[in-house]
């Protein structure tokens, strides 16, 4: 699993292979050496979530950073062309608004 050759197959269902993906990465946690690698990722990647850590750690065991294409833009930092990324799950931001009672008003 911790083979470069580690991606996701665009013909099947993503949402599928991803969580297949993180069930046989947890199921590889528990021998002891894969686990002190789990532990070194997580203390790295501590704003990702579980899921994330370990599909960081299923694809880059050598990972020092995660982060967005725009998040490497604004640090200054390029990304050479024909580079792969690592592939996680990303939370959508939703903007909740509010109707305000006594005008009927939408409100953010």
């Amino acid at each position: 699993m911790t083979d470069k050759s580690f991606r996701f197959d665009k013909s099947e269902n993503l949402k599928e292979d991803i969580k297949n993906r993180i069930q046989d990465g947890v199921k590889e946690i528990y021998n002891s050496e894969r686990f002190k690698e789990f532990l070194k990722t997580a203390a790295k990647f501590y704003d990702y979530s579980l899921n994330n850590q370990i599909l960081i750690l299923a694809q880059e065991p050598g990972a020092t950073w995660c982060a967005g294409f725009q998040k490497w833009k604004e640090l200054g930092r390029s990304v050479n062309k024909g580079e792969k990324g690592i592939k996680i799950v990303a939370c959508g931001e939703k903007k909740i608004k509010t109707i305000n009672n006594q005008t009927g008003e939408e409100e953010e």
